[in-house]
């Protein structure tokens, strides 16, 4: 499949689904926020880090984002879903779904 047909498989997830509005557990705000970041990430993820810490005012959890697909985290019950490949500062890379995404920014960024 092309990085095109890739990116609107991926763009065409039913993100709404999550919003507690809709069923989900998430604040619909969030999702919104989320995809938009996703979108971005779906575009160039080679140009970007991300973060998924939400705890922590410093951000230190930045990692180079290595990729974008749909895929499942391979568990029993897992659902295919938008993920994203993201290097952690021990070098190891982790498939982390599109609604842990916190921030995002270009590489070079100041911090």
């Amino acid at each position: 499949m092309s990085a095109a047909k890739d990116a609107q498989a991926i763009l065409a997830y039913d993100f709404g689904a999550h919003g507690w509005d809709r069923g989900g557990t998430m604040n619909p705000a969030c999702v919104k926020e989320a995809v938009e970041m996703l979108t971005a990430l779906v575009a160039d993820p080679e140009v970007y880090e991300a973060t998924t810490d939400r705890g922590s005012s410093s951000r230190c959890g930045w990692g180079d984002v290595l990729g974008v697909e749909l895929r499942d985290d391979g568990s029993r019950d897992a659902r295919v879903m938008p993920r994203f490949l993201l290097r952690s500062w021990s070098g190891n890379a982790y498939w982390e779904p599109w609604f842990l995404l916190a921030a995002i920014r270009r590489k070079g960024a100041p911090r």
